[in-house]
């Protein structure tokens, strides 16, 4: 067998503090009748204390591996592995959080890579990324800015691109997904306003409190400064690309203006004087417009055209008659964002302009084509049974059950929310697409884009 050590070379690594016992030895090999699987024995070989390991494809997700004893030897555990794969061991050990990668499309690794540190020994130590809120700032009655203070893995983010949040909101750890408002670059002086340029690598996240949302109302109203908050890196591809287009229009509606105003913030302070932007934003009432002020000096200060319409007393902005408002719409590039259907009829009106290449959308829900008549779901762990309409989400059922439903970005994005479908039928709101399962088959659902397709038994 291949053995892979993480050993007391690491201890005392200023990188990772709490890092005093590593005691952990892992051997790797070609399982003998199966050559697409791995066998994986873990060895507690040194060291004092708990620790909580896992093989998998995702590391963390299945925890098969359990060792409380000094010189304690696990038994042998096997991991598919396919030419796509990567296979990682986990390890958690007195709140440090260890990741290894062991195999790679198929193949053992000779020496153990991750994409975060690489160890004189060959081993890649990985923390868990966190941050801790340095301070929030009211936005709107129903909005509020939080400034993050990231650990040092944090690799930075494209302007309009979103994180994934992890808070423990009543004793649970709960998971959202945040668009990012902050400028790009830390050198830049200012204090721990988004607006006026963050310093020591602060970011920031924009929250609108929903009527109901568990996170948005914790993290606007509950959250205290200080607090320690889970983070992912940041993803999503609702960015400008580069170069900047010379002539931009945004358009959004509510929260819609968080990604947008991650993007003006950094084109404002690149100083791109020749960018010719119209921002049109909808809102009920102008004290509802989140970052209302900022858009209104930005305004004044010549750096973007505003177009706010107040809907409580002009009404729905008419997509119809946008070019109205916007008279060169055709030459600009477009990002729009807000609710589905502004969304819809943004993207009708560009399809049969015939430049859908010039429309880049965002939608923080995912879009629902085909509902069914739901049916009777059962979340096996819990025993919890309870009946869900076509339209439901099985996370939304689940958590509405009081079911601890794992969970991320709740648009079939990340893969945070997936969880076994051990028998029965779903169907995918986006597509339509019915999904079954007999008894045993354990087919992995993303519970935030599917709902009951009649009675169906869930591994959770």
């Amino acid at each position: 067998m291949q053995r892979f050590s993480i050993n007391e070379e690491n201890i005392g690594n200023p990188a990772f503090p709490n890092l005093t016992e590593v005691p952990v030895a892992v051997q790797l090999a070609r399982h003998t009748n199966n050559p697409g699987a791995l066998r994986c024995r873990l060895n507690q070989h040194f060291g004092r204390g708990p620790i909580q390991c896992a093989f998998g494809k995702f590391a963390c997700q299945h925890r098969v591996h359990a060792t409380d004893q000094v010189g304690r030897e696990t038994g042998c555990d096997v991991v598919l592995l396919d030419q796509a794969d990567q296979v990682f061991l986990a390890v958690e050990h007195n709140g440090e959080f260890i990741q290894v990668c062991l195999a790679d499309s198929g193949k053992i690794l000779q020496r153990p890579v991750h994409d975060e540190l690489r160890a004189d020994n060959n081993v890649i130590l990985f923390h868990e990324l966190r941050g801790r809120i340095v301070a929030i700032h009211p936005e709107t009655r129903d909005a509020a800015t939080l400034v993050i203070k990231p650990g040092r893995a944090w690799r930075t983010h494209t302007p309009g691109q979103y994180v994934r949040v992890g808070v423990d909101v009543d004793g649970v750890r709960q998971w959202r997904a945040y668009s990012l408002t902050s400028k790009t670059d830390a050198r830049r002086s200012g204090a721990d306003r988004p607006g006026g340029g963050e310093s020591d690598g602060r970011i920031a996240i924009t929250v609108k409190a929903i009527p109901g949302g568990t996170v948005s109302n914790y993290l606007v109203r509950r959250a205290p400064v200080g607090s320690i908050v889970q983070l992912d890196q940041a993803t999503g591809d609702f960015t400008l690309g580069s170069p900047t287009p010379p002539k931009l229009l945004f358009i959004t509606a509510g929260s819609g203006i968080t990604p947008v105003m991650g993007m003006l913030r950094n084109i404002i302070w690149a100083d791109n004087a020749d960018a010719d932007i119209i921002v049109v934003h909808s809102a009920p009432t102008p004290d509802d417009v989140i970052f209302g002020t900022e858009l209104r000096s930005m305004a004044s200060q010549g750096r973007i055209q505003l177009v706010e319409r107040h809907t409580d007393i002009d009404g729905m902005l008419d997509v119809i008659r946008l070019g109205d408002i916007v008279g060169d719409l055709a030459e600009r590039q477009a990002w729009a964002c807000g609710p589905a259907a502004m969304l819809d009829a943004l993207e009708s009106r560009w399809e049969t302009d015939g430049i859908t290449d010039r429309l880049h959308t965002e939608r923080f829900r995912p879009s629902v084509i085909a509902t069914g008549d739901g049916g009777t779901v059962t979340f096996a762990r819990t025993g919890t049974v309870v009946d869900a309409d076509g339209a439901q989400t099985l996370l939304d059922a689940g958590e509405a059950a009081g079911v601890l439903m794992p969970s991320g970005c709740r648009m079939g994005i990340c893969f945070g929310c997936v969880a076994p479908l051990r028998q029965g039928a779903v169907r995918d709101l986006r597509s339509g697409e019915v999904t079954s399962a007999a008894e045993g088959d354990n087919i992995q659902i993303q519970t935030c884009v599917t709902a009951a397709a009649g009675t169906c038994d869930i591994d959770l």
